[in-house]
């Protein structure tokens, strides 16, 4: 490996570790273990289900989508591919691990095309939780979030206003593959109906993310309001995608730390936090490592 490329990888390692460090000599690590100790054990055990369910409407999504190729593929193998690819999605940086879905049907749908698709369903996500985070915000006052969810919404309108007039004079083998990426934003908008249906997906599955962490707070023992964690975790979300610690870590829970101040105890706030990244980057693997393998030993079979 490049000396490069290990840098880049390493940086996000040692941040994620200093942070957390950080993290856990702010907060006192004895009332965490009280915090810990003291959960409901049988709402922390469900709550990884009901992610589950988040990343089921996120698979009814891609199938709709995926329609705007004329792909129609049977919700149960399109479902049993998405979840094989949740440890993959983890172990690639970022966002990039969810482009590894395109490799699936690389022989049925062209790859730059659903490449561009699955982007599409990226920026979907970012419109959705900005407009959760405005109007949540205008609901319980909170000025951070009718800020942030305003501009994350109007850049996002902004960049699809880009994408839908794209265009390249010049024809290169490159550049007809940026075109092909960037084919299924100027298609989106040309179904109506089914614009309609992946849209719903799309809120349905932070729904269920807004629910689990609604059940999360539960767990350590504190009823935090739905609005409230609408408009807050909103912006945690979208500041938890930024690559500047491994899969969000440290960076998800400082954020919670400084936008949940004052309405839960900060062992609870952190607590919380810790188990979504724990839920996500570890507990859901985990579970769909087997169904990886064999999926990936289906596709180097079938070659």
């Amino acid at each position: 490996m490049p000396h490069t490329s290990k840098i880049r990888i390493l940086i996000p390692v040692f941040i994620t570790i200093v942070i957390l460090a950080v993290l856990f000599l702010r907060v006192d690590s004895q009332r965490i273990g009280e915090t810990l100790n003291q959960s409901n054990k049988i709402l922390l055990v469900l709550s990884p289900f009901i992610m589950v369910a988040a990343n089921t409407m996120a698979a009814l999504r891609w199938k709709a989508t995926l329609l705007l190729l004329d792909y129609k593929g049977d919700f149960k193998s399109i479902l049993r591919l998405y979840f094989a690819n949740i440890p993959v999605a983890k172990i690639i940086p970022s966002s990039g691990g969810e482009f590894a879905r395109a490799y699936y049907l690389k022989d049925k749908v062209p790859l730059a095309k659903h490449a561009g698709l699955i982007f599409m369903g990226i920026v979907l996500d970012m419109a959705a939780v900005a407009m959760l985070a405005a109007l949540a915000g205008v609901i319980v006052g909170e000025i951070t979030s009718i800020l942030f969810g305003t501009f994350s919404l109007l850049f996002v309108v902004g960049f699809l206003y880009f994408a839908k007039k794209f265009k390249i004079g010049r024809v290169k083998a490159w550049q007809i593959k940026i075109e092909n990426f960037f084919y299924i934003f100027k298609k989106f908008l040309s179904r109506p109906k089914l614009l309609f249906l992946i849209i719903l997906y799309t809120f349905f599955i932070w729904f269920f993310v807004m629910i689990f962490i609604k059940t999360v707070f539960l767990a350590f023992g504190f009823n935090m309001p739905f609005l409230q964690i609408i408009a807050i975790h909103s912006v945690v979300t979208v500041i938890s995608l930024l690559p500047v610690s491994i899969w969000g870590i440290g960076t998800r829970e400082t954020v919670m730390l400084y936008l949940y101040s004052g309405l839960a105890p900060s062992p609870v706030i952190l607590s919380v936090g810790l188990t979504q990244s724990v839920v996500g980057t570890i507990i859901l693997p985990l579970i769909f490592i087997p169904l990886t393998y064999k999926t990936i030993k289906g596709i180097m079979k079938s070659k």
